[in-house]
């Protein structure tokens, strides 16, 4: 998780080798300490949260590699832990989106834009990306730092073992 966060906040992308040791270092630990069946019951979650959140994706609302990394901790946390390390990110990534549209002045425009985005797809039907792929990189929230923090807040918490 450090080094998504390093790669992430010093250059805005995930390589898809990170996720992947994740995911593949999670089973190959499972397989061996607890068999087959958990590490493929882990594999199984991972799919399972990569399909809930790839609409994120499709909406340009997330980036692929910030995905990528939400669906492979679950090859090393059970729902209850993972809820907990992706609830933590979330929390405090909104708490610093918050505070940063706040400090630009940018929350009423912000929201508006929202409320005309969702009303425009639900009346219309049509899909289009909620961001650009060419968007300002400081208006680009990056998930890997706030991954790193939910998952080190929950292990400060106590949490695996």
């Amino acid at each position: 998780m450090t080094a998504v966060c390093l790669c992430d906040f010093r250059e805005g992308k995930i390589p898809n080798s990170l996720p992947a040791m994740i995911l593949i270092s999670g089973c190959v630990y499972l397989l061996m300490a607890k068999g087959m069946v958990s590490a493929g019951m882990a594999l199984a979650a991972c799919f399972l949260v990569l399909l809930a959140f790839y609409p994120l994706f499709w909406f340009r609302m997330m980036g692929a590699g910030d995905i990528k990394v939400i669906s492979s901790i679950p090859a090393f946390l059970n729902s209850r832990e993972w809820l907990q390390v992706a609830g933590g990110a979330f929390a405090l990534a909104g708490i610093w989106s918050l505070y940063i549209m706040v400090r630009r002045k940018k929350l009423k425009e912000r929201l508006g834009y929202f409320y005309s985005y969702v009303t425009g797809f639900l009346t219309t039907g049509v899909r289009t990306p909620y961001s650009g792929l060419k968007t300002d990189s400081r208006e680009v929230l990056r998930m890997g730092p706030f991954l790193w923090a939910g998952m080190t807040v929950f292990l400060m918490r106590g949490g695996i073992g």
